[in-house]
C-alpha cells in the first residue's frame, strides 16, 4: 500500500514494514523521523490481515476485526482518541471501547469511511461537503452512512473516499456517491449530502476514487469488465490522450 510519500508491506505472517517520509508517525516506528531508504517495522502489531494507507497515517485491520492506526489523526480520523499516533493504537468508539466488525477503511484529507463486516458504511471526521453521507454538516463523530430516505446504507462490499467525495459498491454492484461535485468526480449526479445511487445503468463490479493537490479522480468498472474513468486530468488521469 502507497501513502504521501511512503510505502507499506503487509508480509505473510501478518507484519507491517514500512519506508519513506513520517512527519507525523505513519511508519509506526515509534518516531517522528524518516526512515529514508531504510524499512522499518510497525510497532505494538501483529497478526495483521489487511493495511491501508490514507492521507499521512496507515490503518491496519486485524483478522479478528478490530482497527489499529499510526500517524496524523485529525478529526479523529484514526478513532484512537489524541493527536498523531507513532506506534500502532487500537481504534475506540465513542464509550472506549473497541471497535470491531472492520471490514475496508479508507481516509482522505479530512475524514475516513468505515466498511463494517455486516455491510453497514460509517464515517468520521469533516463533513463539510456531504463525504459522510449524514445529511449535516460539521466535524462528525463515528456515524453511520445514510440514504436520503434517511435510512442506513447497507449491503456494501467496497467503500472509497477521496477529496470531498466517497462511493459505495454493493454486493448487487450498485454504486451509491456523496459529497461535493469536484471536477465531476461524483459520477455524475452532482453535489450531494446523502448516499444517493449514481451510473444506474451499469453493473459496477468496483470502484475507487483517488486524490491529489485538492482534485479527485474516479475509476469504476463494470461486470464485463470495461474501465470508466471521471475527475481530474491534469496529469492524464483519465488515459484518455489528453490532459483536459
Amino acid at each position: 500500500s502507497t501513502g504521501e510519500n511512503n510505502s507499506y508491506a503487509l508480509t505473510s505472517d501478518g507484519e507491517v514494514y514500512g519506508w519513506g517520509y513520517n512527519g507525523n508517525g505513519q511508519l509506526g516506528n515509534g518516531t517522528k523521523s524518516d526512515a529514508g531508504y531504510g524499512i522499518t517495522k510497525v510497532q505494538g502489531i501483529s497478526e495483521v490481515m489487511d493495511i491501508k494507507a490514507g492521507m499521512s497515517c496507515l490503518v491496519m485491520i486485524k483478522a479478528d476485526g478490530t482497527g489499529w492506526g499510526t500517524g496524523c489523526n485529525g478529526n479523529n480520523r484514526l478513532l484512537t482518541n489524541g493527536g498523531d499516533r507513532t506506534i500502532a493504537t487500537q481504534m475506540l468508539n465513542a464509550d472506549g471501547t473497541p471497535l470491531k466488525g472492520i471490514k475496508e477503511y479508507s481516509a482522505a484529507e479530512d475524514q475516513a469511511i468505515i466498511l463494517k463486516e455486516d455491510g453497514t458504511v460509517w464515517g468520521v471526521g469533516l463533513d463539510d461537503d456531504g463525504e459522510l453521507g449524514t445529511g449535516v454538516h460539521g466535524d462528525r463523530g463515528l456515524i453511520q452512512t445514510l440514504t436520503g430516505a434517511g435510512e442506513p446504507v447497507t449491503n456494501v462490499k467496497h467503500i472509497s473516499t477521496g477529496f470531498r467525495t466517497t462511493i459505495m459498491i454493493t454486493n448487487d454492484n450498485k454504486m451509491y456517491v456523496t459529497g461535493a461535485s469536484n471536477n465531476n468526480s461524483s459520477f455524475g449526479i452532482g453535489t450531494t449530502t446523502y448516499a444517493t445511487k449514481a451510473q444506474e445503468d451499469k453493473e459496477i463490479l468496483t470502484a475507487n476514487v483517488t486524490y491529489s493537490s485538492g482534485n479527485t479522480t474516479g475509476a469504476m468498472v463494470d461486470i464485463n469488465g470495461n474501465i470508466y474513468t471521471v475527475g481530474y486530468n491534469g496529469n492524464g488521469e483519465i488515459a484518455n490522450n489528453t490532459t483536459v
